[in-house]
């Protein structure tokens, strides 16, 4: 399996790289979650590409693209995901955002809703919930180690060093310079924007995902247009279209395709 080229444009001055390709005529832009890059989704990707036109970027901070010059949120990720889809010569495609990209791909729905044909959200924290026992004993002993280190001067920064390598997340602990990006994107909460939505929307989330629980998945249900869809898959955890490809690959796209899925029946 070969794997597409590489192509580079300037967003807004920001350099984003992407990968098209594609035997399909029906558009397909695929997000990657926290930490990935424009292959997350390979195998996917690959069975896609049989009957979609697919567009792969990195999104800035993460692989070949440039970092972002200050902390963002969701919404300035989608707005350089609309002007990639101007440059690029895509303009309205359908879209499958997993994790964090499904938080880019649900402010493009809002704020951009002409360039989203149809949404699909995998695995993507949309909704806040409330912390768990163990998660909040781990925010307040973080929040402790914040406090001494702000009356440490000397010692600031190792200690802030040593706090987040203690009770942080492993995202959290190896984002290095994108770290107040992150932060800032968990602490955005999309259900009040759900309703907005005028996309037809899927949501296919992992039956054992332990990151993005089942949980939210259900609060994001009853905030969604009642057209919106859950699937659940399984045995899946957090990367659903890496446990079971197949099915993750046939989902998306009986959603996507449904007059083409109906042919095939």
């Amino acid at each position: 399996m070969a794997v597409s080229p590489q192509h580079f444009t300037q967003v807004d001055g920001l350099r984003v790289q992407f990968r098209v390709r594609g035997k399909g005529e029906e558009p397909l832009l695929l997000l990657h979650g926290w930490g990935g890059n424009s292959l997350t989704y390979f195998g996917a990707s690959v069975a896609l590409e049989e009957r979609f036109r697919v567009l792969a970027p990195d999104l800035p901070g993460f692989g070949f693209s440039e970092q972002p010059p200050e902390a963002w949120g969701a919404s300035e990720y989608a707005h350089v995901i609309a002007g990639l889809l101007v440059a690029s010569g895509f303009g309205a495609v359908n879209v499958v955002g997993h994790s964090f990209g499904g938080l880019v791909a649900t402010a493009l729905a809002t704020s951009r809703p002409e360039l989203v044909k149809r949404l699909v959200l995998v695995a993507s924290p949309v909704v806040r919930l409330p912390r768990t026992g163990g998660v909040s004993m781990r925010a307040r002993a973080y929040r402790a180690v914040r406090m001494l280190s702000n009356v440490a001067p000397p010692l600031r920064e190792r200690i802030r060093e040593w706090g987040i390598q203690k009770f942080g997340s492993e995202d959290y602990r190896t984002a290095g310079p994108m770290r107040p990006t992150m932060a800032r994107t968990l602490s955005e909460n999309w259900r009040s924007a759900l309703p907005n939505i005028q996309a037809p929307t899927l949501l296919i989330y992992g039956e054992k995902d332990e990151d993005v629980p089942l949980a939210i998945a259900e609060a994001a249900m009853t905030e969604l247009p009642a057209s919106a869809k859950l699937i659940v898959m399984p045995g899946a955890g957090h990367f659903p279209f890496l446990d079971d490809t197949p099915a993750f690959v046939e989902h998306v796209s009986s959603f996507l395709l449904p007059v083409e899925a109906a042919a095939d029946a």
